[in-house]
């Protein structure tokens, strides 16, 4: 799952059910490979503040009511998207009828910039645009948030250990914490090593647990979260077959880079810079979504401690990846800013190793997705307001 404004898709953990986000409603799927439960998504849009009888606020803004996070329970029966109002929201699916029945909507300190479930379902836990981290009961649905921990840096991105053991966040200023759940108060450690600000963390299975994360600085890095050490490291923006395939691609805003005269990275690295990562376990793949390539990547996860990430194709595309998510069959779509084509779908052919386009291949799919986004227009440029997230350096001369 990834850092959701106005539109956007996630997937739960098991990679079972869906859930597709635009500037107004929420569409939800079981699957994304079944025809007949691709004919018959269920649609949850938001209670007005008058309706949201548990929501304490109240705002006469004509602000507009869209999702900035959202997340779903690993067992695919809640769902919970924090709004523009400050409110969070949550869902239940009936176990005898498939609806999506709301439970509560309760207040958030401040608007919610990520959110995520415990692995067994029991809390949602909300990162904050002030660097506070909160949890709320997704069983008891009136009870207020419990503070578990805070940064002084705007949080990123933030993810629970398999065993709800360890909570992992990521920060603006480069920083991985990694807390004891759910007494945060207790640091395990800090994995430090990034140049720039964290982008994407998630706890990971591999050969080991382990913690993956992406950064502004343009590497891929892999981490022992019990003792915070490195384990492996790959810059993006020095792979020569990434590079040789993407160079047509490049859309990076030069002028700001040179601009500004002081960013901490080379300008190789700004080329290169990772948004997010999105899993398929299936085949043990990843794809990045960056801020300055119009493509996404699709690299390998190592299998062994004397293994690296490895790379496998790029995919060019038309505009910027809005988003992307595997299927249950590790088949990849594609939501990308351009009005003439908003999505696209790949199919893996696992003997050649690699995606091929075929929107023939689920047109129920890409049919349901072009009702649902329109030309795309509510799609949120992906590079607003990540300009500022990038730190400066300074010099300062003697007479200073």
């Amino acid at each position: 799952m990834e850092v959701i404004v106005h539109s956007g898709v996630l997937n739960s953990a098991n990679n079972f059910t869906y859930a597709f986000l635009n500037e107004d409603n929420i569409l939800i799927f079981d699957s994304l490979v079944d025809p007949d439960v691709l004919a018959a998504g269920w649609y949850l849009s938001f209670p007005t503040k008058e309706q949201s009888n548990n929501a304490v606020k109240t705002n006469k803004s004509t602000q507009k009511q869209y999702a900035v996070a959202a997340c779903m329970s690993n067992c695919n029966n809640f769902f919970a998207a924090c709004d523009s109002f400050s409110l969070l929201h949550l869902w239940k699916k009936s176990e005898e009828t498939g609806h999506w029945n709301e439970l509560s909507s309760r207040e958030l300190p401040r608007k919610g910039q990520k959110a995520i479930f415990s692995n067994s379902g029991s809390e949602i836990i909300i990162a904050d645009r002030g660097g506070n981290v909160t949890s709320f009961s997704a069983t008891s649905h009136d009870s207020p948030g419990k503070f578990l921990l805070g940064h002084i840096s705007l949080i990123i991105d933030l993810s629970i250990s398999h065993d709800d053991k360890y909570l992992v966040t990521c920060d603006r200023d480069g920083k991985i914490r990694v807390s004891c759940y759910p007494n945060c108060y207790n640091i395990q450690s800090y994995c430090l090593g990034h140049q720039e600000f964290v982008s994407f963390v998630k706890c990971i299975s591999l050969y080991d647990e382990f913690v993956l994360s992406s950064s502004g600085d343009g590497t891929i890095r892999l981490w022992n979260y019990f003792d915070g050490t490195q384990a492996k490291c790959v810059k993006i923006f020095e792979d020569a077959e990434l590079i040789k395939e993407c160079i047509s691609c490049d859309n990076a805003n030069l002028e700001f880079f040179e601009n500004s005269g002081n960013i901490a990275i080379t300008v190789e690295q700004f080329r290169f810079s990772i948004r997010c990562l999105k899993f398929c376990f299936r085949y043990k793949l990843f794809a990045i979504l960056f801020y300055m390539q119009n493509g996404i990547a699709i690299y390998q996860l190592p299998n062994a401690a004397e293994e690296n990430f490895r790379f496998i194709q790029f995919i060019s595309l038309k505009s910027e990846a809005a988003d992307v998510v595997f299927d249950a069959l590790g088949n990849l779509l594609i939501l990308q800013q351009c009005k003439d084509e908003v999505t696209l779908f790949f199919e893996y052919k696992e003997n050649e190793k690699k995606y091929l386009f075929n929107n023939d291949y689920n047109k129920d799919l890409v049919f349901n997705m072009k009702a649902f986004y329109g030309d795309g227009e509510y799609f949120m440029d992906a590079k607003k307001d990540f300009e500022h997230l990038f730190k400066s350096s300074y010099e300062f001369s003697d007479d200073t």
